[in-house]
């Protein structure tokens, strides 16, 4: 029969019942303490992108709204005033000082109405309404100062949804297809086959249901260019007030165009000429546009530049689906 040595002696300090608990350890080690801050900046840093996923997507889904609004709107109109809403009103007014009514704008659509006022222009009226903030033209993924004008005498506030009027010439392919009007070379061509087109005069006439002979589901109307570097790019002041349609030479032949713009570049690419900005966004990888279906797209920057400019006609008799965009 064995007898334990009472000469064995134990680190682990002695409990109930002649138990020994294991040795106890005061702290981690600096190697531990190391792995489990790298594990905490590892999920902090995952849980940060996941977030900034969220709010990105968030962003553009109420972008998508905005411009889906606006679309039905327009169609609201079209259904009551038998046209669609030209770019210019005729008096130097934006499409949008159209719909405001079908926008929820009752009280600003009162004021576009009123009578001038003696000694008072409709540019002061476009003014005064550019001062008012209206929510649905500001895509949310915007910085505040994105959301004011920077041309002089336009207001305060401007919109991020432009009409699109066609498709400008830059190959001999597009010369042969497409029709634009160059008033004056500072400015830029201004496309003759969109929705928001002025007539081969450079006057306005609203567009019909008819006039759109590629199909309402595969023609461009409106789309969006806000943002700035470095997610996009800028080289001269593009934002007006939202309330101004176009402006005008001595002749009544429109140079200036306001509240569309004509597509002669990429998604996402430096501007050149006022009339041709190309459409842009904060989100990445694309535009928001809404067809003149009602349907709301999400364009990205690689869509193929002939097919984007072919879906910005409405009569341009190109062979497009919606598998190609």
């Amino acid at each position: 029969m064995f007898k334990t040595s009472k000469s064995i002696k134990s680190d682990a300090a002695p409990v109930a019942d002649g138990l020994f608990s294991p040795p106890l350890r005061s702290a981690f080690t600096l190697v531990e303490l190391l792995a489990v801050i790298a594990i905490i900046g590892i999920l902090v840093g995952l849980t940060f992108l996941a977030a900034q996923a969220v709010r990105q997507s968030a962003r553009r889904a109420l972008c998508s709204s905005n411009v889906r609004q606006l679309m039905t709107a327009t169609l609201n109109y079209e259904s009551s005033a038998g046209a669609f809403p030209a770019a210019d009103n005729g008096n130097g007014g934006s499409f949008v000082v159209s719909l405001l009514s079908y926008i929820e704008q009752s009280a600003l659509d009162r004021q576009a109405q009123e009578r001038l006022a003696p000694g008072k222009t409709y540019q002061d009226r476009w003014l005064g309404l550019s001062n008012k903030s209206v929510e649905v033209l500001i895509c949310p993924a915007t910085a505040p100062a994105d959301n004011e004008t920077e041309l002089e005498f336009h207001g305060k506030f401007t919109s991020h949804y432009f009409g699109v009027a066609g498709p400008a010439i830059d190959d001999l392919n597009d010369l042969a297809r497409y029709r634009v009007l160059t008033p004056t070379s500072a400015d830029g061509p201004i496309g003759l086959q969109g929705l928001f087109s002025p007539t081969a005069r450079g006057s306005y006439k609203p567009r019909r249901h008819r006039d759109v002979t590629d199909g309402t589901s595969n023609t461009l109307a409106f789309g969006e260019i806000a943002g700035t570097p470095p997610r996009t790019y800028k080289t001269s002041p593009d934002r007006g007030g939202w309330a101004y349609g176009a402006d005008y030479n001595s002749s009544g032949v429109v140079i200036k165009t306001y509240s569309s713009k004509t597509i002669s570049k990429p998604i996402n690419l430096p501007n050149s000429s006022f009339n041709d900005i190309p459409f842009r966004s904060n989100h990445p990888d694309g535009v928001q546009f809404a067809l003149i279906d009602g349907s709301t797209h999400f364009i990205e920057d690689e869509v193929d530049f002939y097919i984007f400019k072919a879906m910005s006609t409405v009569n341009g008799q190109e062979a497009i689906s919606a598998t190609t965009y």
